[in-house]
């Protein structure tokens, strides 16, 4: 009866920073269970769409005119009305004549976004940004950039920036004083060992920054005091040189935070990010991954030594050989708002594993991933009293578990396991369903072994 638009409950006017991280690994997987998310090994991020999905979403947003995409050159010069266009999608067929599809495009053109898809190509391209001065969004990670576009710079409007850029970037880069997202990849590894990159110091000038993505290169040390980016809501791909004291300082607000770590061929020098990590009073996810872990038989002292982490912490992902012993655990059990916890690739090390009373109580998603636990212990039957999703992958020396879950349980994941796992899970799950079976759902058990390419669901 009236037109007014619906206002939006808060978090989802807020987004992902602002959802449960367990809720999203829930939407996830049954994305997943349902084949519209598919696994791929040669996507960095490790899934993409299903094709049929994609094709049922790109014809949909062509016709709702979401955006406009070029599926060949001669479509792209044959379409007239270009410059009402305020999306435009340059597809990978297309995009080695982009000379050609920007010659199309006036000078008075509406373009707000300019996104460049499909497999990265190894060719340099040009932008050809002239006639695109009111561009809000540039994703052109697709395209490897030899030498940085520095027209790039005289997109004042720009919002959102991706590129894929191995050289270090302009000072001019703080001139997009309205950029809130800035992403930069490299399109090869580059060894940082002895040859650190840092963003230059013009960087702490970008008041607006919300998202910050800078794989390979590191945050300066913030000189002046007016260098704060109160804004900064996630950091990701930065290395140990920058969690310092000084650069968390002029983060206050920061809630994302992905530490990635190459470690010095036999190096014994012990790391100190981890001691700094409490002056980030909001943070709430973080993601600690060594790219390079050198795995050894005998236990050895952590390089990067476990410390206190903010209260506020809601979930914590640890991966690539830190090998912490089981006893240390005690410094993230007893995190009041945990709610996910991830270990994998010999994060931690040792035969057994004995989860205490009293801790992980408000922990719902945990995944063990390449590890050498033998036994995972519980002192009592309460332990884990929130546990939703249990995920074991790649355990191969896991033979006990001992512990029967409460009514919250909701999936259980067992990948490339000791068949005592899998009978362990099979026998949890009739046990759960005969004690709690009046509550009218189902545990959910996944069984899958890489050596049969089977898989058992119930």
């Amino acid at each position: 009866k009236n037109n007014k638009r619906k206002k939006l409950p808060r978090t989802r006017r807020l987004g992902f920073l602002d959802r449960d991280p367990t809720d999203n690994y829930g939407y996830f997987h049954d994305l997943n269970s349902r084949n519209v998310i598919m696994f791929d090994i040669e996507v960095s991020a490790g899934y993409h769409l299903h094709s049929s999905f994609w094709y049922l979403c790109s014809k949909e947003a062509a016709k709702t005119k979401f955006f406009y995409a070029f599926n060949s050159l001669a479509h792209a010069i044959a379409n007239k009305g270009l410059n009402y266009e305020h999306r435009l999608c340059i597809r990978n067929n297309v995009l080695l004549a982009v000379e050609d599809v920007q010659n199309s495009i006036a000078p008075t053109s509406k373009v707000r976004s300019l996104l460049c898809t499909g497999p990265s190509l190894k060719y340099p391209v040009p932008l050809c940004l002239e006639n695109l001065r009111l561009l809000r969004v540039l994703d052109a990670l697709k395209i490897r950039l030899y030498e940085f576009p520095l027209e790039v710079v005289k997109l004042v409007q720009l919002r959102y920036l991706a590129l894929l850029y191995n050289g270090n970037l302009p000072p001019s880069i703080s001139k997009l004083w309205n950029l809130q997202h800035l992403i930069v990849h490299r399109y090869s590894i580059v060894k940082s060992v002895g040859n650190l990159s840092y963003l230059h110091i013009e960087i702490w000038n970008m008041k607006d920054l919300k998202f910050l993505q800078t794989i390979g290169r590191d945050l300066p040390h913030p000189c002046r005091e007016a260098s704060l980016l109160s804004n900064l809501l996630t950091l990701t791909g930065v290395g140990p040189h920058s969690c310092t004291k000084d650069v968390f300082e002029k983060i206050p607000n920061l809630k994302v935070l992905l530490i990635s770590i190459e470690l010095v061929p036999d190096s014994t020098k012990l790391l100190s990010f981890f001691d700094h990590i409490f002056h980030l009073h909001q943070l709430d996810i973080l993601t600690c991954e060594i790219k390079n872990p050198i795995l050894k038989a005998e236990v050895v002292t952590p390089l990067a030594p476990l410390s206190n982490f903010p209260a506020t912490l809601t979930s914590l992902t640890l991966t690539g050989g830190f090998g912490y012993q089981w006893e240390e655990i005690s410094k993230i059990s007893s995190l009041p708002n945990l709610r996910l916890l991830r270990l994998k690739c010999y994060a931690f090390r040792g035969p057994k594993w004995v989860v205490r009373d009293g801790e992980f109580q408000r922990l719902e998603v945990i995944v063990i991933e390449d590890i050498d636990l033998e036994q995972w212990a519980f002192q009592n039957s309460s332990c884990l009293p929130a546990i939703r999703v249990l995920r074991i992958k790649h355990c191969y020396k896991l033979k006990k578990i001992h512990l029967t879950f409460g009514t919250s349980l909701e999936i259980i994941e067992v990948l490339d396991c000791n068949p005592m796992v899998v009978d362990w899970a099979n026998k949890l799950t009739h046990d759960w369903g005969d004690k709690y079976g009046d509550h009218k759902r189902s545990v959910e058990l996944t069984i899958r072994s890489s050596w049969d390419g089977g898989g058992i669901q119930s």
